[in-house]
């Protein structure tokens, strides 16, 4: 068995425990940009990309799945941004904020993040992260990352 079909047997694996069968074709029709990702894979990797996300950033799937959060950052992305997100997921919340993050071809843009957890129905755990990405015009002061409670105090 190849990396790539055992990459892809843990994928199949973190959504037929759950809900694989049913859900993956209407994920795939939705018109939003998101990426779902699965906590319980070390590095938390992304399991599912919706086909408006890939053509947003110009990736193919085969190039995104089992790949990070971090594929997307790049200079002009907030350090500091990057570890509020890693300190929700370890603490098992949501989190929204404006982030500066890259086009495969190297393009920064600015964008409103928001993740949010998916539950477990009989042991309420959390199975997955949805991370909704939606692309902003308005740019922001600063180093590429501002918490949106930040932004209303400022």
């Amino acid at each position: 068995m190849s990396n790539m079909d055992s990459k892809l047997g843990l994928i199949q694996q973190s959504f037929n425990s759950r809900y694989f069968e049913w859900v993956w074709e209407p994920l795939d029709e939705l018109s939003d940009n998101f990426t779902i990702a699965n906590p319980s894979i070390s590095g938390h990797p992304i399991v599912f990309a919706s086909r408006n996300f890939l053509k947003m950033l110009g990736y193919s799937q085969e190039e995104v799945i089992f790949q990070n959060e971090n594929i997307f950052q790049g200079p002009k992305t907030n350090g500091r941004a990057v570890m509020e997100t890693r300190e929700a997921n370890r603490e098992e919340r949501g989190i929204q904020m404006n982030l500066v993050n890259y086009r495969k071809d190297g393009m920064p843009f600015w964008m409103l993040f928001h993740m949010s957890l998916v539950f477990g129905k009989e042991d309420w755990r959390v199975i997955h992260f949805v991370a909704v990405q939606v692309p902003i015009t308005r740019r922001k002061r600063g180093n590429g990352g501002v918490s949106l409670s930040e932004e209303a105090s400022s």
